[in-house]
Order: C-alpha cells, then structure tokens, then sequence
C-alpha cells in the first residue's frame, strides 16, 4: 500500500500535466504578533501572543490559490486584572502562570491577481480549519498574616483548560512582488471557532516563494 502511494505521489511530480503543475506550487512562511479578544480571561492576564507558521500552497489560475497553513501562537503570562476575591486576612505572596497557546490548522482560499506583473498586489483570503487553545494553569500561593502561617494556593478558575474547536478565518493583505519567485507579504486577519467563544487578530509578516 505504501508503495502504491510513493508511486503516485512521483508520477505526481515527474508528470505535471496530470494533476498540477510544478511551476504553481509554492512555500509561505511567516511571524507576526497576535491580539487575543476572547476568552476575556485570556486577554486581561497573558500578554499578546508572538506567532509562526508557514504553508504550502498551489495557484489555481490567475486569481485563486489554495493555501495549507500551519500557524503557532504563544502567550506569555502578564499576571494583570487576575480579579481575585481575597479574604480580608489574607495576601497574596505568589502568582504562578503557565503560557498559553494555539495551534491552528487550515486551509484557505487567496484572492489575488498572482501571474499578473504587477510588482504590488493586494489580496483577500478566507480560511476554514481546526483550532486547538490553552489557557496556562495560573496558581496563586496566600499568607494568613493575622495568624502568621502559610495560607495555602488555589487553582485560578477559568485556567488550565484545553479545548479544540473549528475554526473560521477572513484576512486581508498585501503582497510585493521582489523577484520573480519571491514575495513578500503583510497581513491581518480575524480568527474565531465554531462556538464563537473565541476571537483572535493576528498580524503577519511573510515571504512566499
């Protein structure tokens, strides 16, 4: 069976006008920052999100291209507006925060005017794929100072928490166009999932080539 599969994967490749052409394949790669809206628990105590990713994709025609992406997104912990409830007699003396992350798989659809000799060219691009989120464990350690002993630690409610859910994305962006290979590219987008508890915005910088 695997052996099947090597061998239509080299005809593939070695016979172009089978299935696609060689010549409309093309690499991505890209690093931004990423803004997180919701879960507002989420975007009060981590700080914005530092992204990488890239892809492969295939020109279509003049205008379309299909594009797989890969996109990982990390979260560091700011400890900001935690909004704990506090009993009078205790203080806080730790908080503790793991990073969070996302890992976004897609596809997407790129409108653009790609075999046109323009050396600017602005593009639009719709994306449908599957999103796994985690919110990092936040801890926080107390001091009981009225009775002078250690108060213990309590789990942050709302943190520690993975969930997968599809995903939705709408970007739009530009491309220059360098050498005849290579571009790059400048890009916003407006992520979220299916339940729409989710809402991110990140901003790329890539290459294409």
């Amino acid at each position: 069976m695997r052996l099947k599969v090597f061998i239509l994967v080299a005809i593939a490749f070695s016979t172009p006008s089978l299935i696609f052409s060689r010549e409309n394949l093309f690499l991505q790669a890209n690093a931004g920052i990423t803004f997180p809206v919701e879960p507002q628990r989420l975007s009060d105590s981590w700080k914005n999100g530092l992204t990488v990713g890239g892809g492969v994709g295939y020109t279509l025609n003049n205008y379309f291209a299909i594009i797989g992406n890969v996109s990982y997104n990390y979260f560091g912990f700011s400890g900001k507006d935690l909004q704990l409830a506090i009993p009078p007699e205790y203080e806080i003396i730790e908080v503790k925060g793991e990073k969070s992350y996302l890992l976004d798989i897609s596809i997407n659809l790129r409108l653009s005017q790609f075999k046109v000799e323009n050396t600017v060219r602005p593009f639009l691009s719709v994306g449908f794929g599957f999103l796994t989120q985690r919110i990092g464990k936040v801890e926080v350690s107390f001091w009981d100072f009225i009775n002078d002993r250690d108060g213990g630690t309590t789990h942050l409610s709302g943190t520690g928490l993975s969930d997968k859910n599809f995903s939705l994305a709408l970007a739009v962006g530009t491309e220059i166009q360098v050498w005849e290979k290579f571009a790059i590219f400048i890009e916003g987008s407006f992520l979220t999932t299916s339940n729409s508890d989710n809402l991110y915005l990140p901003v790329k910088v890539g290459i294409r080539f």
